[in-house]
């Protein structure tokens, strides 16, 4: 039967779905199937067919999702308004991106409880586990709390992770008033930290080379003078991806179109 509609079909093969065409075995044409290492993660590699629409409608308007920013499936899928986590826990939740992998749910939840209990009482500490591994973290994560204003204290709060967690630094935003943390203030913190010692040793070296500053000091209406500072300020047009990253931009586009401008002469 399978061969017969294959005949009648030219789009049609047999064997055409693109499972079937990896070879997971390295130097051999059949396929095969990976099986990994003791100990290591069983999160196996899914395919999903990209879904097509078939003709243009009105109906299925938009294409992608603007909360999710994945395509919408107008058949099969359910829609998603980005606030479930308020409407299981609460409204005074906070939703947290960018969880690291390697480590269980479990895990996460009693880490993120004990630094968030210092704010106030954690009534829900949710990780969300990934669909193919339950061993493994999704990178979502959901803290609910008791009342608004430990919720919004808790906000801006910054969470980094050590480096046996990846270094990760984690976005929030509160479900009930979609406020949300800064997750570039440890850049722009060490940035700001690095050009203070840059101006206190600009200014040493006038300090000590000038004898009349030596002896009469510096006024303080002229302290700035001959004194240069770096702005965060946005990567130049013919930036390239593989180049590294400008000094003090940490990762954070922002409204000026200079690079690397003084603020201070």
């Amino acid at each position: 039967m399978q061969r017969s509609l294959i005949a009648l079909s030219p789009k049609l093969k047999l064997g055409g779905h693109p499972k079937s065409k990896l070879a997971w075995r390295k130097g051999k044409s059949s396929c095969g199937f990976w099986h990994p290492r003791w100990g290591a993660t069983y999160l196996k590699w899914k395919y999903e067919l990209p879904y097509r629409r078939e003709r243009e409608s009105l109906h299925h308007y938009p294409e992608v999702s603007r909360i999710t920013g994945k395509p919408i499936n107008w058949y099969h899928g359910d829609p998603e308004d980005g606030y479930r986590g308020s409407h299981i826990f609460g409204d005074h939740t906070l939703e947290l991106q960018g969880m690291p992998y390697g480590r269980t749910p479990e895990y996460m939840q009693e880490r993120l409880r004990r630094f968030f209990s210092k704010f106030g009482p954690v009534r829900h500490c949710r990780a969300e586990p990934h669909p193919l591994d339950p061993y493994q973290c999704e990178g979502t994560a959901y803290v609910s709390f008791r009342d608004r204003q430990t919720a919004l204290k808790a906000l801006r709060a910054p969470l980094k992770f050590p480096a046996a967690l990846h270094d990760k630094v984690i976005s929030m935003r509160h479900l009930d008033s979609d406020k949300r943390n800064d997750p570039a203030y440890y850049e722009k913190c060490k940035f700001w930290n690095r050009q203070l010692v840059v101006l206190a040793r600009q200014l040493h070296v006038q300090l000590s080379g000038d004898p009349t500053y030596r002896v009469e000091g510096k006024p303080l209406n002229t302290i700035g003078m001959g004194l240069m500072e770096k702005e965060i300020v946005a990567s130049p047009a013919g930036h390239l991806a593989n180049q590294p990253v400008p000094p003090g931009r940490g990762g954070v586009p922002f409204s000026k179109d200079l690079f690397n401008s003084t603020t201070r002469r």
